[in-house]
């Protein structure tokens, strides 16, 4: 089977026939670029440190975790690290291993916020209402409740629903598992199937070791008191979009043949399924997926998330919510500045970065409903300003305008914008000047004239390059993302 195409892949979702499956290498790019400072606080800025269950584990036994990456020659990952730990321990500590490093996790959630950007991005793709946790951790299920449907005030799951595994309590999804084919649609609202289990409403009984996972593995093959019958339902005819999951090979051959339901030999079946890993699999994994016909799209799990959320929006824009986040960057320039805004535009949209930009320049004595609403609605706002301003002195214009209304309209504890921000060029940089038109506050937080503003990025010409801390900061404020999702 030939490779699926972003395109084609893209008329399935829209179609309501893919089931996104999250793993732990989701979290892995938040956590290597933006936990640098914890990590120099909490672990030493430990090298070998690279993703989150390593983490877990140095922080459950600094000594212990030392011991075993000392041994073991070349990368290893934090899944061979918590392996490795616990068949070290004691019975006694075995048994209570889950707990301790379930502890762990609830003692990192007061260094990081719960949502990264990309997990919300995820929630937003409307067709999605089925989606499947591979982690022990709830970014997901916070994602889906703050961007998707928030939860009731009478019932806290009234609006989705979600099942967790749980080895003593087997619960299966509800799912109609008569239906032929599979669409999203057989959902009466969004669901998560956490398939580890969640490490806070498990007691320490999530799936966290290998043996964790060859008990759960065998439940689900078996059907233990038919637990898994409408789950395998949904996933035999359903588009799997397995996403940061780069599973050890056996995992990954027994949760397909739990899909499959067939011998592991057939290519039209394990064609249906795609994946999105790193590039250096193991050996048997390269094989699997190479003789099985399997898709394998090569993009870091976070930015195909990315670029998925936004060329979907490109596609069909009412596929993505919207109505519980401010998600737009509202950029303001003065039209003889036009070529510098696009640049600056380009760069925040190659960065994910979802913008208000008006390539209209609408003109008039006063601002449109349509750009008030889009300023009252956005999470950002930029003011770009160059040496052009000069030539407008004391003249209305309409960036000046919509300068005006944002500061007028601008509290920090209103939901948007939550920052105010200005792009200065390099033929502006350290001047100062008055400007009639513009009110006093307005002039400060543009013009600087009194030195007040602080939210300002310098740059050059003539590629205007912003910053890397810049775009992060964007990042940050549009989808409130937390630097860890647990």
């Amino acid at each position: 089977m030939a490779d699926i195409t972003y395109n084609t892949l893209y008329r399935l979702i829209l179609q309501k026939r893919v089931i996104p499956i999250i793993g732990f290498d989701l979290y892995d790019a938040a956590f290597k670029t933006e936990m640098k400072e914890i990590l120099e606080t909490e672990v030493g800025g430990n090298p070998t440190v690279n993703d989150a269950l390593s983490f877990l584990a140095l922080t459950y036994n600094q000594d212990l975790y030392n011991e075993i990456v000392k041994k073991k020659k070349g990368v290893i990952t934090g899944f061979q690290v918590i392996n490795a730990m616990y068949h070290s321990l004691q019975t006694n500590e075995r048994d209570t291993f889950g707990s301790a490093i379930s502890a762990k996790i609830t003692e990192f959630k007061s260094l990081a916020n719960p949502i990264p950007n990309c997990i919300a991005q995820l929630a937003m793709i409307k067709p999605f209402r089925f989606y499947i946790n591979a982690t022990f951790f709830n970014s997901l299920e916070l994602a889906v409740s703050k961007f998707r449907v928030p939860k009731s005030e009478n019932d806290e799951n009234s609006n989705y629903d979600v099942v967790s595994y749980d080895k003593m309590d087997l619960k299966d999804i509800p799912y109609d598992n008569t239906k032929s084919g599979f669409s999203t649609e057989y959902f009466k609202k969004p669901l998560i199937y956490n398939w580890l289990g969640t490490h806070d409403k498990s007691n320490g009984e999530f799936v966290l070791a290998d043996v964790d996972y060859i008990e759960l593995l065998v439940k689900m093959i078996t059907n233990e008191n038919n637990g898994f019958l409408n789950l395998k339902a949904a996933l035999k005819n359903a588009y799997l979009l397995f996403i940061g999951c780069d599973f050890p090979d056996w995992i990954l051959r027994f949760f397909l043949r739990f899909c499959i339901d067939d011998r592991m030999d057939s290519k039209e079946a394990l064609g249906r399924n795609y994946l999105i890993e790193r590039i250096d699999d193991e050996p048997s994994k390269a094989f699997l997926i190479g003789s099985t016909g399997i898709t394998k799209y090569q993009e870091l799990p976070d930015k195909f998330i990315s670029k998925m959320y936004n060329d979907l929006k490109e596609l069909d824009r009412n596929c993505i919510e919207t109505s519980f986040s401010n998600n737009k960057v509202f950029i303001s320039y003065n039209h003889e500045d036009a070529e510098t805004a696009k640049k600056i535009n380009k760069q925040l949209k190659d960065q994910f970065i979802d913008t208000w930009f008006d390539e209209r320049l609408e003109t008039g004595n006063s601002l449109s409903k349509e750009i008030t609403a889009a300023i009252d609605n956005s999470c950002a706002f930029i003011g770009i300003v160059t040496g052009n301003v000069d030539k407008h002195v004391n003249q209305a214009k309409y960036f000046k305008d919509e300068w005006n209304y944002v500061v007028d309209n601008y509290s920090s504890e209103s939901n948007s914008p939550k920052k105010i921000y200005r792009v200065v060029t390099d033929d502006f940089q350290n001047r100062k000047m008055e400007d009639n038109y513009l009110k006093p506050l307005t002039k400060d937080y543009f013009l600087g004239n009194r030195d007040t503003f602080s939210e300002a990025e310098n740059v050059k010409t003539p590629d205007y390059v912003l910053s890397e801390n810049f775009i992060k900061s964007l990042q940050d404020l549009q989808y409130k993302k937390g630097l860890l999702g647990i």
